[in-house]
């Protein structure tokens, strides 16, 4: 009787191990982790349509953090790859370098093209992904994928789907990363459709804080910027009068609107719940909300954005504080004309600011208002020429060295302006060439700034800015053909030596490259020691450029004259006119002009402090 009462307690045992090893093995994107350590790119559209091959130099996995996740192995099934002269071969995908490519031949015969990537031991849990364009993506762009899907395995037979991608506006340049936002980390997200079924609109202040809020319209769309269908919306807590109904939000017409009288009641907040469906097969990018008909006191002007998979559970994906919602009834509510607000890269805050001058110690990162001024933006262009003037690096390094820099029409990264590399020098520095005069990836030069490949970099071994001793770590954009006006800005650190990174800078304007105007200073800024990360002002804010007047308050006093490599002081002005006298010839500015004198003056602008030095030149 033990012996029976053993054996089945045994086959109990069995029957539940068994069971939950099939559980574990069944599980899907729910629980990220070990078992799933395939992940398959399947291409099925590429650029035209008309190429018998398909390419790309890299595909990079990210974490939770977005640090890169190693990947052990790649094969391409069914694939045919040039091994001579050339080696374009599935690991290049892999390597970490720009410059090899994968190159499948089959594309055309196979009618698609796919790659597995098998993790290995690696625990990282993959949360994003991107991949780059080959060496000759401009000149064969018929070879870009636009059109793709990624899968996840746990055994690299029965595979879930995580992100879909048809027909992306992909980039004809040449060692460019594809990712969907402008912003360094706006990777593609590995996200089951389903923890994208519910979105949450809460809004928290509007116009006028009374009882009812109102909009006609809300609208999610994909990468593409097509609006995607949603299935049913809720206002928990809400009155809505009997015409005047959540669902009109979703009806594709502008005429009708939802409004909800329990504003006030429910602590000063408003509660809009979207389901996507059961079915739904898209990801959201971006989206936009539009007015009502009638009075603008009811505009919502601050909310949160929140999704979920169960309607529980909230992640915060956008917030607007104060936004400069529109007055205009029936008007479609966005960030910019032609752009909608997103999902993926975080907060846009209106376009104007007070902080002309930014600190930061080792453990935080602080900006500080020390102006009274008015600080509009200007409504028209007022420089032809930007300058960028690092004056301290972090360490003790021979050189600086940056990987990106980006200006911006508004605090936002889909508002990037596009400077040719061209149009950006490096007076007085000193570039890396001579490594591989044919390889962009070692000529580290001024124009790898705005080439938008965090791959490569820009190096100068005459930096910082310190004259006399040091007269490099100046970078000129021209903006003489470009018409947008730039009011912030930030930049990439590079992939090595986080003591090159700059940790204190000033940006200025002019228009003949002589007499300049300081827009923003950072002092010992705590610039990150991650490589390639995008330095902003903070979490949320890029770095402001301020176009104030400086204020003069009385007439120069003039000290003696100085030699070349001293400040004279002078105080009561911001700008002075100097006779000049020869100036040393062994001295020269950033643009190449012979200094004059260089002085220090007390600036009472309340901008620049009190330590003010600048070099006056012919």
């Amino acid at each position: 009787m033990k012996a029976l009462s053993f054996i089945i307690l045994l086959i109990i045992l069995l029957i539940i191990i068994i069971g939950l090893y099939k559980k574990v093995l069944n599980k899907k994107i729910d629980t990220f982790g070990i078992n799933y350590r395939y992940y398959k790119w399947e291409i099925l559209g590429i650029k035209g349509g008309g190429d018998n091959f398909v390419q790309a130099s890299e595909f990079t996995l990210y974490d939770n953090n977005k640090n890169i996740i190693p990947i052990s192995n790649v094969s391409n099934p069914f694939g045919r790859n040039p091994f001579y002269p050339n080696n374009e071969v599935p690991s290049n995908l892999i390597d970490r370098r720009n410059d090899t490519k994968w190159l499948d031949y089959e594309f055309k015969n196979n009618s698609k093209s796919v790659l597995i990537f098998d993790l290995g031991s690696n625990i990282s849990e993959p949360y994003y992904y991107s991949w780059n364009t080959a060496n000759d993506a401009a000149t064969y762009s018929n070879r870009n994928p636009i059109t793709w899907k990624i899968y996840l395995s746990y055994d690299g037979i029965n595979w879930d789907l995580l992100n879909e991608i048809n027909n992306f506006d992909t980039p004809t340049t040449n060692y460019t990363m594809v990712k969907p936002g402008l912003g360094v980390d706006d990777y593609f997200p590995l996200i089951n459709f389903k923890d994208n079924r519910y979105y949450k609109w809460e809004i928290t202040g509007k116009r006028v804080n009374n009882d009812n809020v109102q909009a006609s319209e809300f609208t999610l769309y994909d990468v593409n910027k097509n609006k995607i269908n949603i299935f049913s919306v809720t206002n928990p807590s809400g009155s809505n009068s009997i015409n005047d109904i959540p669902s009109n939000l979703i009806d594709n017409n502008i005429n009708t609107k939802w409004i909800d009288y329990n504003y006030i009641s429910n602590g000063s907040k408003s509660t809009l719940i979207f389901d996507l469906g059961p079915s739904n097969k898209s990801i959201p990018y971006y989206y936009s909300w539009s007015t009502g008909n009638d009075f603008i006191d009811r505009d919502p002007i601050s909310w949160k954005i929140y999704k979920s998979s169960d309607a529980e559970i909230w992640n915060l994906v956008d917030s607007k504080n104060d936004f400069p919602t529109t007055t205009v009834r029936y008007n479609l509510v966005r960030p910019s004309v032609n752009d909608y607000f997103s999902l993926i890269s975080g907060t846009t805050t209106p376009s104007t600011t007070t902080a002309p001058t930014t600190s930061a110690s080792s453990s935080q990162q602080s900006s500080s208002a020390t102006s009274q001024l008015n600080l509009i933006p200007p409504t028209t262009k007022k420089f032809n020429f930007f300058k960028w003037e690092i004056t301290k690096r972090r360490g003790n390094e021979n050189s600086v060295q940056v990987a990106e820099f980006n200006f911006y029409t508004r605090n936002d990264p889909y508002s990037k302006i596009i400077i040719s590399g061209d149009k950006v020098t490096n007076p007085n520095g000193r570039n890396p060439t001579n490594y591989n005069p044919s390889d962009a990836y070692f000529n580290q030069l001024p124009k790898n700034l705005v080439d938008n490949n965090v791959n490569n970099k820009w190096l100068d071994f005459n930096g910082p800015y310190q004259p006399p001793i040091t007269m490099g770590g100046v970078i000129i954009f021209d903006f003489t053909s470009i018409t947008e006006i730039p009011l912030y800005y930030s930049w990439i650190t590079g992939g090595d030596l986080p003591n090159r990174d700059p940790v204190s800078w000033s940006i200025y304007g002019s228009n003949d490259k002589i007499s300049w105007t300081k827009l923003h200073e950072v002092n010992n800024f705590n610039t990150p020691t991650n490589r390639l990360s995008l330095v902003k002002m903070d979490s949320i804010n890029m770095f402001p450029l301020i176009y104030e007047q400086p204020i003069i308050t009385s007439n120069p006093t003039f000290g003696p004259v100085p030699n070349s490599t001293e400040y004279t002081d002078y105080s009561g002005t911001d700008r002075i006119g100097l006779l000049f006298l020869n100036p040393p010839g062994d001295i020269t500015d950033p643009d190449g002009v012979k200094y004059g004198y260089r002085v220090r003056y007390n600036c009472t602008d309340n901008v620049h402090n009190t330590d003010c030095q600048y070099d006056y030149k012919f």
